[in-house]
């Protein structure tokens, strides 16, 4: 675990510096440097303190202030991705259901799946809802078991 594991959030005093370039659909600044793509919290980080973007390859530049489009240097702290992930559950960062960006199936028809299964398991089964609703059958039995769409 690296020293600033335990991440604090951003002073109030202290607001976000909005990246005002180019910015992936995800959010993160984008910006051209020594011919390469990088994103721009990044590069706001190693030039704030003054290392190579080469010396923290592996590691991760994780937002206090969970705001992606954030360059202020003061709200970006050095992690491993294991960090940052822990971070985006810590916060309920993390998408889950028809918000998931792989997800195929909404809510409605996770429910509608479920009665349909609970109702008539015979003629309902994991193999036919899945040719119905376009998806592999383990997908469905994740469904119906409760173990996906919780």
């Amino acid at each position: 675990m690296s020293e600033n594991s335990k991440i604090e959030c951003a002073a109030p005093g202290d607001p976000c510096i909005e990246w005002g370039g180019y910015r992936k659909r995800d959010g993160y600044g984008v910006v051209g440097f020594e011919g390469k793509n990088r994103t721009a919290h990044r590069l706001a980080y190693c030039q704030h303190n003054g290392i190579s973007i080469e010396s923290i390859v592996g590691l991760e530049v994780r937002h206090t202030c969970d705001n992606r489009s954030c360059i202020n240097p003061r709200h970006l702290i050095l992690g491993t991705h294991t960090e940052n992930m822990k971070d985006m559950v810590e916060r309920h960062r993390n998408p889950t259901g028809e918000k998931h960006g792989s997800s195929i199936l909404t809510r409605n028809q996770v429910e509608e799946i479920r009665r349909l299964y609970v109702a008539n398991s015979e003629t309902a089964s994991c193999a036919s809802l899945a040719r119905r609703y376009g998806v592999h059958k383990s997908t469905i039995y994740r469904i119906v078991t409760g173990d996906g769409w919780k």
